[in-house]
């Protein structure tokens, strides 16, 4: 069995279209992770914040974090990721009162409300994007169907009632993977060492996005 997942603490058409609503239940929770699911389309696009989201109206500062699209979510090699550029890690995640979550300088990845978002490649090192469904906006906005954040349950703890916010282990928490070698496994036999997923997202694309933070890990370690 993984020892390591992602639990959804938020749907937009579960748990209610607003920004207000995201903020209500994804602030000051920790690391999380983002998939919007593009509409009439097989498209995924999200990203990955180390940190937390707050209603701050400030940017905040990581290495960590990314972007990332498959323009199938059937098929994982049709994944690209794109990381911070150091030179713009300062504006790496943006947290604001009336924005859902957001992502860049500029910004790279935004949600203006449920299923409205826009990209605008700046910051981050450039995905795969959905067809502009306004042209004459300097930016690409799209519409999705749906979107979900999920927290890495192992970032908070509770204690006498109250959520408490552990220190930031991640992405060092991704290193409980290292021990599982998912390099000779098909797309396939990955899904079946899932937990079966209880939202549109496939668990194999959760799976793909923290390969990728173990992947990133190694690098620095090697670099």
């Amino acid at each position: 069995n993984i020892p390591y997942k992602f639990n959804l603490i938020y749907r937009a058409s579960r748990d209610g279209d607003t920004v207000a609503t995201f903020h209500k239940k994804c602030d000051n929770k920790g690391a999380t992770i983002v998939i919007a699911k593009i509409k009439n389309s097989e498209q995924i696009i999200g990203g990955y914040n180390p940190l937390q989201w707050d209603s701050s109206n400030s940017y905040k500062s990581t290495k960590d974090s990314f972007i990332f699209s498959f323009t199938d979510r059937t098929e994982l090699q049709s994944a690209k990721v794109g990381y911070i550029n150091h030179n713009y890690e300062k504006f790496a995640i943006y947290c604001h009162v009336n924005h859902g979550p957001t992502f860049g300088n500029g910004h790279d990845l935004w949600c203006q409300n449920h299923d409205t978002w826009h990209t605008y490649n700046y910051s981050y090192f450039k995905i795969d994007t959905p067809p502009n469904s306004n042209e004459l906006l300097p930016y690409i906005s799209f519409k999705v169907n749906d979107y979900e954040t999920f927290i890495n349950k192992d970032s908070i703890e509770k204690k006498d009632g109250y959520f408490i916010l552990n220190s930031n282990h991640s992405p060092k928490v991704f290193e409980i993977l290292l021990s599982i070698d998912f390099t000779k496994l098909q797309s396939n036999e990955i899904l079946n060492l899932l937990l079966p997923s209880d939202g549109f997202e496939l668990r194999s694309l959760i799976m793909y996005i923290q390969e990728t933070l173990i992947n990133k890990i190694l690098l620095s370690k090697i670099f």
